[in-house]
C-alpha cells in the first residue's frame, strides 16, 4: 500500500506525548481526546485515531507494516490497563489510558449534533438496529466485509469505496486490527474524504 504522508493537525499538535513499546501515545483524558476530535471542522482532512491494546502492541512488535501505519495516524492513545500496569512494574513511562469503547461513546453521546452522518464499518447486523435507536437523528451508513478483507484486493477496494460513497462527520471502523487501521490509512492516502475515524474493534458491540 502507499505511504501516506502525514498531516499536521491541532489533535497532535495541541498535546504532550510518551513514547512506549516504540509508539508515541498521546497524553489527554478521555474527555479531553473526546474534545478535541469534535473541535475538528467539518471540513479537516480524513484522518485516523488508534486505539491499541495489549494485543495490538505484541503484533505490532512483530511486523512493522502495521506500525509504520499506526505511526501516520492523526491519534495514539493507550487502551490497555495490562501494558500500564506492566509498565508501572518496569518503571517505564506511563501514557494516559483512553479505552476506544468508552472515548467512542463520550463522542457519540456527548458531541454528536442532529444530522451528523456515521459511517459504520464492520458492526455485527444485530448490533446495528440498537445504534439507530440510540441517535435516531443520526444517517448511519453500514458495510460488513468479509474476514480478512485487508488480504482480498477486491474486497478491500469495494470497502474503501463504500465509505468514500458514504462521506460522514465521523466513522467507526470496527473491524479488527490491523483491518480497520490499514483502511485507515488507505482513505488518508487517498484524500477524497473529511471527518474523522475511530479504529475501536468491538466498541460499539452489545
Amino acid at each position: 500500500m502507499p505511504a501516506a504522508r502525514p498531516m499536521p493537525d491541532k489533535i497532535t499538535d495541541a498535546m504532550s506525548g510518551t513514547t512506549l513499546l516504540g509508539l508515541e501515545f498521546t497524553d489527554m483524558t478521555i474527555a479531553e481526546a473526546v474534545s478535541h476530535i469534535a473541535a475538528r471542522p467539518a471540513d479537516a482532512p480524513f484522518g485516523f485515531i488508534v486505539t491499541p491494546n495489549a494485543e495490538h502492541l505484541v503484533r505490532l512488535a512483530r511486523d512493522p507494516v502495521p506500525t509504520a501505519v499506526y505511526r501516520r495516524a492523526l491519534l495514539r492513545v493507550m487502551d490497555s490497563h495490562v501494558v500500564l500496569g506492566a509498565a508501572t512494574l518496569l518503571d517505564l513511562p506511563k501514557p494516559s489510558l483512553v479505552p476506544g469503547g468508552d472515548l467512542t461513546v463520550e463522542l457519540l453521546t456527548k458531541h454528536l449534533r442532529p444530522g451528523d452522518r456515521i459511517t459504520v464499518i464492520g458492526l455485527w447486523p444485530k448490533d446495528l438496529p440498537l445504534l439507530r435507536e440510540r441517535f435516531p437523528a443520526n444517517p448511519i451508513a453500514h458495510h460488513s466485509p468479509p474476514l480478512g478483507f485487508e488480504r482480498d484486493g477486491e474486497a478491500f477496494r469495494q470497502t474503501v469505496a463504500f465509505v468514500e460513497a458514504n462521506p460522514a462527520r465521523y466513522y467507526i471502523f470496527a473491524c479488527g486490527m490491523p483491518r480497520q487501521e490499514l483502511l485507515g490509512d488507505r482513505l488518508a492516502t487517498r484524500g477524497n474524504l473529511r471527518g474523522t475515524a475511530l479504529c475501536v474493534g468491538s466498541a460499539l458491540e452489545s
